[in-house]
Order: C-alpha cells, then structure tokens, then sequence
C-alpha cells in the first residue's frame, strides 16, 4: 500500500469506514489493483449508505444524481483518476438499481432477490474488469444484497420507514438467503470478488439469531473472523 498516492488513500479510508468487509478483501488482491478497486468501491459505499446518512430522501436523489453525471464526465471525484470508461456504465446500473433501498420497504422476496441481482451484478463486473472470463455469478450476487438487507433491517431509514416490512418479510428473506447460500454453484473465482466470499458466513450468523433479536440489533461478524475466512478463501481460490 505503500505507493497509493493521496487520491487512492482517500477512497481507501472511505472504504475502510463504510465498508469493512469490501475493504478487508481489496486488501487481499493484488496491490497494483488496490487503487481501482478502491475506487469502485467508494462510489458504492457512498451509495448504499445514503438510506442511513442522507438527512433527507431529496439530498439523497441529488448525491446519486451527482454521481451518474460525474461518470459520465469522468470527473469530478478522486475515484475517477483510476476508472476506466469500462466501469463507468455499470457504475451507473448499479446506482440505479441502489435508488430503491429509499423506496417502499421490501415485502416479496422474489423482488429482493431480483434487486440484489441488478444491484450487485454490475458492480462485480466492475470490480472484475478485463480480467473477468466466466461472468459475475448471478447467485452471489443475489445473496450478497440479500443478505445486505437482513444485515440493515434492523437500522432504521433516515425516512423513518423500515427496510424490511415486518417479520414475514425477514422470515421469508432470510429463507431465500439461506436456499441461495446453500446452492453449489457459488464457486465461481474471481480475486476482486473476495468480499462477496463473506456473504455465506454472514448468513450463518444470521440464521443464528431469532427473528426478534435481528429486529432489535444487527448480526454482528469480528473483524478477525472476517480476515480468516477470507485469507482461507485467497489460499484456496474460491469463494
């Protein structure tokens, strides 16, 4: 990390505030892709944090709005220094698929499977870049915002609307989440994707816990667990 200049430390700190589990994997990647990835990541961060920043739901609309136009300016952000044109389009679709966290709370798990889909899929194109040959897995990306909102339920919007409506809805999207953790297939490698790698040992947590305490505190992972179980998965190439 040593030759990050001031622009990649920048997106890096963000990353490491908002974002642990992004920022513990980019760490485990190569060092010559540490500064695009941070930067990647630091536009989602920001993104999928607004719901919980944002005093309110218009400045929210505004700052998503600020970044799809400096994408397709490629200017106006530090992240932009090491992006090239080829992330900024599915940038975009990923912002725009994160504009529904402000929405009305989640209540079919069909349609939060599908938004973790169209959130999350591009973003892992983003982060694969040229060296992506088989395609982001549809599955984990499913999981991966899946298990974001059971993860966020129990934090209140800054709307003051909740994220999941109700505990039929965490039931049922913890159970979908569960079915997609379990499915084989999610072992398709790609270095860059190593935070989504956390998204089954999440679950595990969250299937521990009962409907009543998710809805009162979010599932809680250390940081030292986090670290093992991803170091196990760089050494053994697979998620």
């Amino acid at each position: 990390m040593n030759g990050m200049d001031g622009a990649a430390l920048q997106c890096r700190d963000f990353v490491k505030r908002h974002d642990l589990d992004a920022y513990l994997g980019t760490l485990l990647s190569p060092e010559v892709e540490h500064p695009r990835l941070f930067a990647i990541w630091a536009i989602a961060a920001d993104a999928l944090r607004l719901p919980w920043s944002a005093t309110e739901p218009t400045m929210a609309m505004i700052r998503l709005q600020w970044w799809r136009d400096a994408l397709e300016a490629g200017e106006g952000h530090p992240a932009f220094v090491y992006l090239a044109g080829r992330e900024r389009v599915p940038l975009i679709q990923h912002l725009d698929a994160a504009e529904r966290l402000h929405g009305a709370p989640f209540d079919d798990p069909d349609e939060a499977e599908a938004w973790g889909r169209r959130t999350f899929l591009p973003l892992m194109r983003a982060l694969a870049g040229e060296g992506e040959k088989e395609g982001a897995p549809e599955d984990l990306a499913a999981l991966h915002g899946l298990v974001l909102l059971l993860r966020r339920a129990a934090i209140p919007r800054r709307s003051g609307l909740p994220l999941l409506a109700g505990e039929h809805a965490l039931e049922a999207v913890r159970e979908r989440a569960a079915a997609l953790a379990g499915k084989g297939q999610l072992r398709t490698w790609h270095v860059s994707w190593l935070p989504f790698a956390l998204s089954r040992r999440w679950m595990r947590q969250i299937m521990n816990m009962t409907i009543r305490e998710m809805l009162k505190h979010p599932p809680e992972f250390p940081q030292w667990r986090r670290q093992i179980h991803l170091m196990r998965c760089r050494l053994m190439r697979r998620l």
